[in-house]
C-alpha cells in the first residue's frame, strides 16, 4: 500500500518516492514535451494541443485496445503496473517548465453510486473497503496520480486534476494532501455547456477541475439548457423489493469524455496564461517549490494601512484637464435668465391662509375638521 508522510516529497509507490525522482544522478531526460493528457479517455486535451502546432502525448489504459492495455513492458499504459507507472513518470519528466499536464483519475469507486460498496467514509479517513478490489485498485491508481502530479509540480509544469465535485478522492489523504500544497484555484464547469448535441440531449455531468494555476478560472461556464432537460445518466430499477438507482453503462462512460470545445478551451486557457508555473522556484531557494508564493495568488498576507492614517479618496482631475467630450457645454454656463420659461424655476407664491381656505387654526381644511358636537 503505498504511503505518505508530512511532505509530498515523501510519497511513495512502488518502491519509488517523489524525492527520489527529483535526486536522480542520471542524466536528465530532454524536455521536449508541450502537454501530457494523462486518463486521456477520448483524448480532447491531446487533440486541442496537436491542432494548435504543441508537441502532445496522450496516455491511457484503453487508448489502444490489445496494446495498451496489455502487460507488456514499453507499451502498456495502465498505471496499476510499475511498468506502466514508470512510462507516465519519463512522459512528465519530459514536459517543459511550464508546459501542461491534465489527469482525470477513475472516479467509479469515489462516486455514490457504488457507495455502498466500497464504504468511504469518515470513519476509514475515505480509503474504503481495502478487501474490495475496485476500492484497491481505486486507491492506487489516486497515489499513482498524486506522485506525477507533485513530480510534475516540483519540476514547474502546470497541472490539471479533474473528478467530479462529489468524488470523495478529494478526501482522500494522499491526493488532499498534493492538492493542498499545490493548487491555486478550482472551477466547476458541467459538460452540457460545452456539447453540441441537442438540447435535452445533453448531459448535465458536472466537471471539477484543481489547477496550479489561477487561469483555469476561464473555463468557468454555467447550464443554459431550455427547462434543464438533460439526458438521465441513472434509472431506477426494483430489486429485492426496493427501488435502487443504478448507472447506466454506455450514458456514464460517455459523459466521462471531455467535449472538444471543453478541450479546447482548457488548451486555449493555459496557453493565454502570462505566468509560468506558479509553484516554480528557482534551485537556490530556501523553502520547496510547493512552498513559494505565487505573485498576484491569493493569499494571508494582505496589506495593512499604518495605525493613525485615513484612507485618502483620489482627488477630482480639474475641468481643463478633462477631454472635450467631458467638458461642459457653454450653453449649460450660461445664467439661468438666458434659459427658456419653461426650465426657469418659479416663483413660490406665499397664500395668507384664510379661515375658507384652511377651516381652523391649525391650518387644515374644512372638511378634516371634527363637526360640531350637537351636545352642549
Amino acid at each position: 500500500m503505498p504511503k505518505a508522510c508530512s511532505f509530498p516529497t515523501t510519497l511513495v509507490i512502488f518502491g519509488i518516492s517523489v524525492q527520489d525522482v527529483l535526486q536522480d544522478s542520471t542524466p536528465d531526460v530532454a524536455r521536449d514535451k508541450d502537454a501530457l493528457d494523462l486518463f486521456c479517455g477520448a483524448a480532447a486535451i491531446h487533440r486541442a494541443a496537436v491542432d494548435s502546432g504543441l508537441a502532445s502525448t496522450a496516455f491511457d489504459k484503453f487508448r489502444v485496445p490489445g496494446i495498451t492495455d496489455s502487460g507488456k513492458a514499453g507499451l502498456t499504459e495502465d498505471l496499476s503496473s510499475k511498468s506502466g507507472f514508470m512510462r507516465a513518470l519519463e512522459l512528465v519528466k519530459r514536459l517543459r517548465r511550464g508546459g501542461l499536464l491534465v489527469m482525470g483519475p477513475p472516479c467509479s469507486s469515489f462516486v455514490v453510486l457504488n457507495a455502498k460498496k466500497c464504504q468511504r467514509n469518515a470513519q476509514n479517513n475515505y480509503q474504503g473497503d481495502l478487501k474490495y478490489p475496485v476500492v484497491q485498485l481505486g486507491n492506487l491508481l489516486a497515489t499513482a496520480a498524486a506522485f506525477l502530479m507533485a513530480v510534475a509540480c516540483m519540476r514547474g509544469v502546470e497541472v490539471v486534476f479533474e473528478n467530479p465535485p462529489s468524488s470523495t478522492i478529494w478526501k482522500f489523504p494522499i491526493v488532499k494532501q498534493v492538492l493542498d500544497s499545490c493548487v491555486q484555484r478550482s472551477t466547476c464547469t458541467p459538460r452540457c455547456a460545452w456539447s453540441r448535441e441537442p438540447w435535452g440531449k445533453r448531459m448535465l455531468k458536472r466537471f471539477k477541475f484543481a489547477c496550479t494555476g489561477t487561469w483555469i478560472s476561464d473555463i468557468r461556464r454555467k447550464c443554459r439548457c431550455p427547462g434543464r432537460r438533460h439526458l438521465r445518466l441513472t434509472c431506477r430499477v426494483w430489486r429485492n423489493g426496493k427501488f435502487r438507482f443504478t448507472g447506466t453503462g454506455l450514458a456514464l462512460k460517455k459523459s466521462a469524455a471531455y467535449p472538444d470545445a471543453l478541450g479546447k478551451a482548457i488548451v486555449n486557457a493555459w496557453r493565454k496564461s502570462t505566468t509560468s508555473c506558479p509553484i516554480a522556484c528557482s534551485a537556490h531557494a530556501s523553502s520547496p517549490a510547493w512552498l513559494e508564493i505565487c505573485p498576484g495568488a491569493r493569499n494571508s498576507l494582505t496589506y495593512k494601512r499604518p495605525a493613525g492614517t485615513k484612507k485618502m479618496r483620489k482627488p477630482l482631475p480639474a475641468s481643463d484637464s478633462l477631454p472635450a467630450w467631458l467638458q461642459p457645454s457653454p450653453a449649460c454656463t450660461s445664467a439661468s435668465s438666458s434659459q427658456p420659461d419653461w426650465l426657469q424655476p418659479k416663483a413660490i407664491v406665499a397664500r395668507k391662509l384664510t379661515s375658507s381656505t384652511t377651516g381652523s387654526a391649525s391650518g387644515a381644511p374644512s372638511w378634516l375638521n371634527p363637526a360640531p358636537s350637537s351636545c352642549s
